[in-house]
């Protein structure tokens, strides 16, 4: 019966929803922004009879308000890392939310500084955000290096909808539904080991799931079958199925009703485990970005079309970036900046409009012993290959310069940098005060670091710089960012012999005080080594 019943409450929003359609139609104007109405965005707006905000870093799990009719969590400013709030940051479990309410959770960032040596093992079982709660909203969620991104618990938790989300660097599931309920996913960039996920186990509360009265709505999505670099079963890095999906046996179940338009969705290389095979379904306007070699490992069935250009995918991704994360967070009811018309305009306008440029990003790792080094300032000794960490700057009684080198960037002359950051791993856990400044090497392409006497100092350096940087507490094994540093890399990007591919060094200096901040260094844990993040545009 319940079944049922929310067969006949999704039926009600499809209707709502062509009724929208028809009445714009008949008024001659159709726009590409789609309103998704109904209980579940209501709650996202003014009428939510309970409103909370949760704001800043958290240092625990967050468990949520008792739930009423209509209750949205305002977590637009908050952020929780998981070594800090445990294997669930963020769970709504068994509140009970009343019969018909519905919950909305706005923004909000969940990560982890978990290396990517971390067996999957020690992801599995573990999710950035778990709800059993049905007629759940989660609208504009940010969610990185996660074992499962999004747990749909138990046939409690049908009815949820997934909005303008970001998962990626996901080691598991990105979307659970195991229990097969109600879902719609609009306008979400979703990365990771397995994209959607919906197979019952042996043992399962509520017995075998049946989604055969359900509906699973997959619209202006993007998806990227994402190698990880620890795996259940196979060669790493490597991933497993874009769907996982029941056999139909007592245990596994049947799967829900899917409906999949104006998605793309990228693979790099078979599954380590499963197949490609997609639900059927009415599906259209769908495509599949193959990078791999040799031929697709999987069907294409109707409704997508297959490439192997690789551009359909990072055009699409830098166009999803390029939406502030404002607009995806917004209250009210969700306006989807990835929809399509269904029909021309009736008054096309006289000009073109103007796409703004995209948001392009680069991340690259230091991927050498001699691209991190550590100088001594008395002496001008350098050693880039013999110390397994990163002293900023003092080790002992040592001050010291602290070199870093990133090869391959990827950034066109004349781009724009938004946004520029180094990321560190703590080598050692410290809180004593210490200031640190950072600049460039000025030059078209930094070499690689030598151990020549005093080979930092006599580098000539960036006029624009970071100075009075206070990191504040470090705890061992955490990442950690830099202050923004776009005007450093904008100096470099601006040289007359700046070409994509060139590489960047970076220096790292502090006063003649004590104070120090350990990171690791490439000897030490390679994959754990400093990091450079840049965010650009062209044209």
């Amino acid at each position: 019966m319940l079944r049922h019943l929310r067969a006949g409450m999704s039926r009600r929003r499809k209707v709502l929803v062509a009724f929208l359609v028809v009445a714009t139609l008949a008024v001659g104007v159709l726009t590409a922004v789609i309103l998704l109405t109904g209980p579940v965005d209501k709650a996202c707006g003014d009428e939510a009879t309970t409103k909370v905000t949760v704001s800043g870093p958290q240092s625990s799990d967050y468990t949520g308000p008792r739930l009423t009719d209509l209750t949205r969590v305002d977590a637009r400013t908050a952020s929780w890392d998981r070594e800090q709030a445990g294997d669930y940051p963020v769970i709504f479990k068994e509140k009970p939310n009343p019969s018909g309410s519905s919950l909305c959770f706005l923004g909000g960032k969940i990560t982890s500084s978990a290396p990517a040596s971390t067996p999957w093992d020690t992801w599995h079982g573990t999710y950035g955000f778990y709800t059993d709660e049905g007629n759940t909203t989660i609208r504009g969620l940010i969610l990185d290096n996660q074992g499962d991104a999004i747990g749909l618990k138990r046939e409690t938790s049908s009815g949820a909808r997934i909005q303008g989300v970001y998962a990626t660097r996901i080691h598991d599931d990105v979307i659970e539904n195991d229990w097969q309920g109600d879902v719609r996913v609009t306008d979400s960039l979703l990365e990771g080991y397995v994209i959607f996920a919906g197979r019952g186990y042996d043992g399962m509360e509520g017995g075998t799931p049946d989604g055969r009265d359900n509906d699973y709505i997959i619209e202006d999505t993007l998806a990227w079958l994402q190698p990880q670099p620890t795996v259940f079963k196979g060669t790493a890095p490597g991933n497993g199925s874009l769907f996982k999906r029941p056999d139909g046996s007592s245990e596994q179940g049947f799967e829900a009703n899917y409906t999949i338009t104006n998605s793309i969705f990228r693979v790099d290389q078979a599954p380590n485990h499963g197949d490609l095979s997609i639900p059927p379904g009415d599906h259209s306007g769908n495509t599949i970005v193959w990078t791999g070699s040799g031929a697709y490992p999987g069907r294409v069935p109707d409704g997508f079309t297959l490439t192997r250009n690789r551009s359909v995918w990072d055009d699409a991704k830098a166009a999803w970036l390029a939406v502030p994360t404002s607009e995806r967070t917004a209250p009210g009811e969700y306006r989807d900046p990835g929809a399509t018309p269904t029909a021309p305009p009736t008054n096309p306008p006289t000009a073109p409009p103007t796409n703004p440029p995209a948001t392009r990003v680069v991340d690259e790792r230091v991927a050498a012993g001699t691209d991190d080094t550590e100088e001594r300032v008395s002496s001008g000794e350098s050693i880039p290959t013999a110390s397994s960490d990163l002293e900023m700057t003092f080790d002992g009684t040592d001050r010291q310069r602290v070199g870093l080198r990133f090869t391959d960037i990827d950034i066109p002359a004349g781009a724009r940098i938004t946004e520029a950051s180094l990321g560190f791993t703590a080598a050692a856990s410290s809180s004593d005060d210490v200031s640190l400044s950072l600049a460039g090497h000025d030059v078209d392409s930094a070499p690689a670091f030598t151990t020549a006497t005093n080979d930092i100092a006599d580098r000539p350096w960036t006029t624009a710089r970071l100075l009075d940087w206070a990191p504040g507490s470090w705890k061992d094994g955490r990442r950690y960012s830099t202050p923004d540093l776009s005007a450093v890399v904008q100096e470099l990007v601006d040289r007359p012999g700046w070409t994509p591919g060139n590489a960047m060094a970076f220096i790292v200096t502090g006063p003649s005080t004590d104070g120090t901040r350990s990171a690791e260094a490439y000897e030490g844990d390679a994959e754990a080594a400093a990091t450079l993040h840049v965010e650009y545009m062209t044209g």
